[in-house]
């Protein structure tokens, strides 16, 4: 199990994606060229004020699209098909989640502006808050 499964208690990799993908008859979706993905959305994202309700289903996105150990690398122009919003909405919901601290985003130009999404564990989020509250 990765540290990131370890961190939201859920076991999320390949084997249990097309076990459950089989088991709920999902295909790919021929409308809108878009895959079936199931995501994950804790309570704390969830409940969260300070996240509006589109952040709330970015982060969904995220996990949806992120592999076993945390990471997601799909572009804007997968967000502007699943979301059909502006750029600079995603953009200002990505930020929103890492200011809020859900997730790390690292670019590297030197790969032509090439994007990691890490999720950060609600766990270790969790723990950061906790942390930044006694300073």
């Amino acid at each position: 199990m990765s540290e990131f499964a370890k961190g939201i208690v859920i076991m999320y990799n390949d084997k249990h994606r097309k076990t459950a993908l089989k088991f709920l008859n999902i295909k790919k979706n021929e409308d809108n060229n878009m895959p079936n993905k199931y995501s994950i959305l804790p309570a704390e994202i969830r409940y969260n004020k300070n996240l509006s309700f589109g952040e709330k289903v970015m982060y969904a996105e995220i996990t949806a699209c992120a592999d076993e150990n945390g990471v997601c690398t799909v572009t804007n122009e997968h967000f502007l098909r699943a979301f059909d919003k502006s750029t600079k909405w995603i953009s200002n919901s990505i930020t929103n989640l890492k200011r809020n601290g859900y997730i790390d985003v690292s670019i590297y130009k030197s790969k032509g502006n090439y994007r990691k999404i890490r999720l950060i564990p609600i766990v270790e989020h969790a723990i950061t808050s906790a942390e930044k509250d006694v300073i």
